[in-house]
């Protein structure tokens, strides 16, 4: 089995931004693409499919804001 970052042509991951970085249009844009994707009929479960990456990437910024409001909190709280 050769890893996948030897490959040549594979695709680079996306680098990691802070949730500041993330503008509310990208974030309704992802929102978008998975419910048309859901309208599709598309299953989530189905890890080679676009939807899968999408639902991870949406699902990580949605516990990443969440995590950061939590944090915040702590510290005014102190």
């Amino acid at each position: 089995m050769i890893p996948e970052h030897r490959i040549s042509g594979c695709p680079q991951p996306q680098v990691w931004r802070k949730i500041n970085e993330v503008t509310d249009s990208e974030r309704e844009d992802c929102e978008e693409r998975l419910l048309s994707m859901a309208g599709a009929g598309m299953d989530p479960r189905q890890r080679d499919q676009s939807f899968w990456a999408e639902l991870n990437q949406y699902l990580a910024y949605t516990y990443l804001r969440y995590n950061q409001t939590g944090r915040n909190a702590q510290d005014t709280e102190r």
